[in-house]
């Protein structure tokens, strides 16, 4: 499948090709089982796969396709947890095997080849999120249990990552009900919530429609970064605060001259927001009463292993070591 060469690179193709198998899979065959752990990631260069969840009447939803060269529920092997939805073979079709486990450790192993991947990845899922707003749109929401957001973004940067932002940075205050982003205006910066929340609204028919929400370590802006066209960034959702909320503003311009010039600052960086909108995309089914969940295979603060916990560890120091600067 030379497209995964032309589109990601020819090294990821190589370690892509030497680590696979390829698999028949048959109409109506799933792909990947969600409450179910993962053990192999599946793609194609075909669409030829669908997203599947039940909803609380064991009703079928069927949501977006799974993308051309979309790695099946790799935001899953991100956020530490089974997937959630089902995907189905739409058609008898050869996919693309690759094991789990050691697909998610070659590419956490930190080199910059993988940073297309990455890039590509994160727009995939940019994607999905706004394709799901959409379908979703009507479903009542539900409040779902606060994540562990500090993961999300500053568990992968190390601390000269984080010196750089506090030294481009510009500290904002934000009062209650004053737009931080407007949806389909240019966006400048990227925002990282030091305190305080946000509500996410999209606008259709004249009614702003309440999304999701946004809270303390998290990231605003980052998918007009990933989905720009031409010389503007436009929003993708409106983003208003509930109660007084400091962020910090990242110009983009600088953001995009360090990426291009720091590899090594580029792979963490897109690592952290990949996965990060894996948790969002996670959370957007939750919260519409949606998905196959797992407890026994969820993350439990009980059951972290090491590894896990170390990392939460860590990135909690360094968000608490990010803001003191600010307060």
């Amino acid at each position: 499948m030379n497209n995964l060469s032309t589109s990601l690179g020819d090294d990821f193709y190589e370690w892509v090709n030497s680590n696979s198998l390829q698999k028949k899979f048959i109409k109506g065959q799933f792909l990947v089982k969600g409450g179910e752990a993962i053990e192999y990631l599946y793609y194609s260069d075909k669409v030829q796969g669908e997203y599947q969840v039940y909803d609380k009447g064991n009703k079928l939803v069927k949501l977006e396709n799974l993308e051309s060269l979309e790695l099946s529920s790799f935001d899953s092997l991100l956020t530490l947890s089974p997937p959630i939805a089902n995907i189905v073979s739409t058609t008898d079709n050869m996919y693309i095997q690759i094991p789990a486990q050691k697909f998610i450790k070659y590419i956490e192993s930190c080199n910059s080849i993988e940073n297309n991947f990455l890039v590509n990845y994160a727009k995939i899922l940019s994607r999905k999120i706004q394709l799901r707003n959409e379908l979703l749109i009507n479903r009542q929401k539900e409040k779902i249990v606060e994540l562990k957001k500090i993961l999300l973004f500053f568990g992968d940067l190390d601390e000269l990552d984080i010196a750089w932002l506090q030294k481009v940075g510009k500290h904002l205050t934000f009062k209650n009900n004053q737009i931080v982003i407007e949806e389909n205006k240019n966006v400048p910066f990227i925002y990282i919530i030091l305190s305080g929340l946000t509500n996410i609204f999209i606008s259709r028919g004249g009614k702003n429609i309440n999304v999701g929400l946004a809270s303390k370590g998290e990231i605003l802006g980052e998918m007009s970064l990933l989905l720009s066209k031409g010389s503007q960034d436009l929003a993708t959702a409106s983003v208003v605060a509930v109660e007084n909320a400091d962020i910090l503003a990242i110009d983009k311009k600088l953001l995009r001259q360090k990426l291009m010039k720091d590899k090594g600052f580029a792979f963490r960086f897109y690592l952290s927001i990949t996965r990060m909108l894996s948790f969002r995309l996670r959370d957007q089914l939750i919260s519409s009463g949606l998905g196959i969940r797992s407890n026994n295979l969820d993350i439990d603060n009980d059951e972290l292993d090491f590894e896990i916990l170390s990392k939460l560890t860590s990135a909690g120091n360094k968000f608490d070591s990010f803001c003191r600067r600010y307060y």
